[in-house]
């Protein structure tokens, strides 16, 4: 059998593998905290019901409970914020 082996791409450039390290460890900081409370703590609270909507978060589980692609995209969404924020 012929295998094909490809590099997974990243979704997360190499560039933001240390803010994206340092917003995960700001957040695991309380990992028994519900998720609410922890990403009250970085976006608005309007800011966390579109988020949890738009990927599926349930708010009320600890924050720890998040998968991997939901802690991506928050993280994602954040800096789109912070560029939309900077832009004005």
């Amino acid at each position: 059998a012929l295998l094909k082996i490809e590099r997974k791409k990243l979704s997360i450039s190499y560039e933001l593998k240390r803010k994206y390290l340092n917003f995960l460890i700001c957040l695991l900081q309380k990992p028994d905290l519900p998720a609410r409370t922890v990403l009250k703590t970085i976006f608005r609270k309007s800011q966390v019901r579109v988020i949890a909507d738009k990927y599926g978060i349930n708010l009320n589980c600890q924050i720890v409970s998040l998968t991997a692609k939901q802690w991506e995209c928050c993280f994602l969404d954040r800096g789109k914020r912070q560029t939309i924020k900077n832009e004005r």
